[in-house]
C-alpha cells in the first residue's frame, strides 16, 4: 500500500458530469485486485488504486481540454482580421460569439481542475 503524503486530493464536482469518470470509479471500486485481511486496509488499497486511475484520467482528459482551447483560439485569431474591417456577416459574427462563449466555458472548466 502506497500512502500519498504530498498534495491533497482535490475533487472537482464537474467530474461527475463525465460519464467515463463515473464508470472509472465504479469499475475501480468493484475491482478485486487487492485482498487484505483488514477491511480498513482493503479500503485504503482501493482508494490508492482509484487515486492512480483518477490521476491518469485527469491528465488525459484535461490534455484534450487544453488542445480544444488552443484550437478555438487559433480559429478566433484567424477571424480577428475580419473583425477589424467592420464588414462581418451576421453568420461570421455569430460564429465568433459562439467560439468566444465556448472558449470561456472551457477556460472555466480548466480553472476548476
Amino acid at each position: 500500500m502506497d500512502i500519498h503524503l504530498g498534495m491533497p486530493f482535490k475533487f472537482n464536482r464537474s467530474w461527475l458530469d463525465d460519464s467515463y469518470f463515473n464508470f472509472l470509479v465504479k469499475d475501480t471500486w468493484r475491482c478485486e485486485r487487492v485482498n487484505r485481511p483488514s477491511p480498513m486496509a482493503h479500503i485504503l488499497d482501493k482508494l490508492d488504486i482509484l487515486h492512480g486511475e483518477v490521476k491518469s484520467w485527469k491528465k488525459q482528459k484535461f490534455k484534450t481540454l487544453q488542445q480544444e482551447i488552443n484550437d478555438i483560439q487559433s480559429e478566433l485569431d484567424a477571424l480577428h482580421p475580419l473583425m477589424a474591417t467592420n464588414s462581418i456577416s451576421k453568420s461570421t459574427w455569430s460564429c465568433i460569439q459562439a467560439l468566444e462563449l465556448k472558449r470561456k466555458q472551457l477556460l472555466s472548466m480548466e480553472e476548476a481542475t
